[in-house]
């Protein structure tokens, strides 16, 4: 089950959060060596752009409890609510 990937507790301490801190390096979600997705570079730049710009307008977000996308193969989320908007 792909949502399993990344979810164990013996590696990762509090594997259901998401932790900005946590090590990029050995998680799945691109896949690894050969069956490495080839689009990964590309969406590492564009999430790096997204967040760097949102760094530079807002000191803080806080979000609601999230809404997932009801499913056995994937951990989707299809609402993601922002209470709150701190700007710089």
């Amino acid at each position: 089950m792909f949502g399993a990937g990344n979810r164990v507790p013996r590696h990762y301490a509090e594997p259901a959060e998401f932790l900005v801190e946590r090590n990029p390096i050995d998680h799945l979600s691109f896949g690894h060596g050969p069956h490495g997705c080839a689009g990964q570079g590309l969406a590492r730049l564009e999430a790096h752009a997204v967040i760097e710009a949102l760094a530079r307008r807002v000191e803080r977000l806080v979000v609601g409890p999230e809404v997932r996308v009801p499913s056995n193969i994937t951990r989707s989320i299809d609402e993601l609510p922002v209470l709150e908007v701190v700007p710089v």
